[in-house]
């Protein structure tokens, strides 16, 4: 392609490659550079919703501190004080990776392991799918989510 025609196309709309060809749509480009925190990206949405939900859990473990320790302990996750603490520790470093895009990708595959793990546990626990009779369904497509933001994050 001639001068004239790229400087027309890299005011356009494409970004070009090293070899001279277009590398790919601007809009992509500043996408993927520019809007960590652009909630008109559904990538970041989904990114941000996925640590944010793990909040409420961090506060559920601290103000019912009793209920929680009591569900490790039906679960088999001895010494159930240690593993409340653990998961508590583990939930606050997710959100805050999730929601302000620090390592997402490695964070997303973290807590989609993780949330999978509380939906085993909490079936052996309630013996219910349902969530909203205490299932693991809700844990589980949690963690769908959470292995699409890292999948998408990791491209």
């Amino acid at each position: 392609m001639d001068a004239e025609k790229r400087t027309e196309w890299d005011r356009g709309s494409m970004i070009w490659a090293d070899n001279g060809g277009p590398a790919c749509p601007k809009a992509v480009e500043e996408c993927a550079v520019d809007s960590a925190f652009d909630m008109t990206n559904g990538y970041a949405v989904l990114r941000v919703l996925c640590g944010a939900f793990f909040i409420p859990h961090v506060v559920g473990k601290i103000t019912a501190r009793q209920a929680s320790v009591a569900f490790f302990k039906q679960a088999g996750l001895n010494p159930p004080q240690f593993w409340s603490y653990v998961a508590m520790g583990l939930e606050i470093v997710l959100a805050a990776c999730l929601m302000l895009g620090i390592l997402p990708d490695y964070a997303a595959y973290l807590g989609c392991v993780y949330l999978l793990v509380a939906a085993a546990a909490n079936f052996k626990v309630s013996r219910r799918w349902l969530w909203h009779i205490g299932g693991s369904e809700w844990p589980v497509f949690w963690a769908l989510c959470c292995a699409v933001v890292g999948y998408y994050g990791s491209h």
